[in-house]
């Protein structure tokens, strides 16, 4: 199945969630939010829908992989088409399509919503929805990348870092931390304040005192990839240290060479600057 087929499925899966009947317009936007703006989003328990019948699970994959893939036409940043603001239930009813389980957990007065799927290909992937009365508060995301092939699109592309630069601008920020225990480690992080948008990315690597550390983002083989959307992220990443004092380039010199080419989008880190 070609991709725009799978997203057209899922573009009338939230269609039909929504209780909407497909119309050009509508269908142009596979998002719950894009439908149902935030604004006009009213939380509520007692709201029903119309069940939906199961996919098989390879089309379900299929599905999903898609919305890893290509990035998503969310009026603001999601995954899977989810975002905060919409409610729980409606999350549910469309997981529950693609025959994903969401099951709950409590912790005081907010509930926890958990998704763990893992692909053919080696990416697997963990959602956690935050809701607060029925309605979710903000998303975390954790994924273990497949391997890498030289020359492959990765299976996650869409929240590369390229294709976030590319879509949202200059971060607000980027950090960085090391770890020198041993299996060091280089983990940098993305934040777009304004968006509610943070994204980190990990890597084991060998290290030499005597070098500065070079780190090449767009080809390097990451073990994690966790993002946070929400103006109050749960659990949100370590401080690090900032780009201006971890390298010698700017921010903006940062978001060219990661737009530019991927083999030589790579910059060394200071070693001083890492206590």
């Amino acid at each position: 199945m070609k991709p725009f087929g799978r997203l057209h499925i899922f573009i009338l899966v939230i269609l039909a969630v929504a209780g909407c009947t497909p119309t050009k317009t509508a269908i142009q936007v596979p998002t719950l939010t894009a439908i149902f703006p935030a604004s006009t989003i009213i939380p509520t328990a007692t709201a029903t829908f119309t069940p939906l019948a199961t996919l098989e699970p390879k089309q379900a994959e299929e599905i999903l992989q898609s919305l890893l893939v290509e990035p998503e036409k969310c009026s603001s940043p999601c995954f899977w088409g989810i975002t905060p603001q919409m409610t729980i239930d409606e999350a549910i009813n469309a997981f529950s399509h693609l025959g994903v389980q969401v099951p709950k957990t409590l912790d005081d007065d907010k509930d926890f919503y958990a998704i763990n799927y893992d692909f053919d290909n080696g990416l697997s992937v963990g959602l956690m929805l935050i809701v607060h009365d029925r309605v979710i508060e903000s998303l975390r995301v954790v994924m273990t990348p497949e391997r890498q092939k030289t020359g492959a699109l990765r299976a996650w592309s869409a929240y590369s870092l390229e294709t976030l630069i590319a879509k949202y601008g200059e971060p607000s920020r980027v950090n960085f931390i090391l770890d020198r225990g041993p299996n060091f480690s280089i983990t940098s992080i993305m934040f777009y304040d304004a968006l509610g948008l943070i994204i980190e990315y990990s890597y084991s690597t060998t290290y030499d005192q005597n070098d500065l550390t070079k780190i090449c983002p767009l080809t390097v083989q990451f073990d994690s990839v966790r993002i946070w959307i929400g103006k109050e992220p749960y659990y949100p990443p370590l401080k690090g240290v900032s780009l201006e004092k971890a390298t010698s380039i700017t921010m903006e010199e940062f978001s060219k060479l990661m737009l530019g080419d991927p083999s030589k989008a790579c910059f060394n880190l200071k070693d001083e600057a890492f206590p």
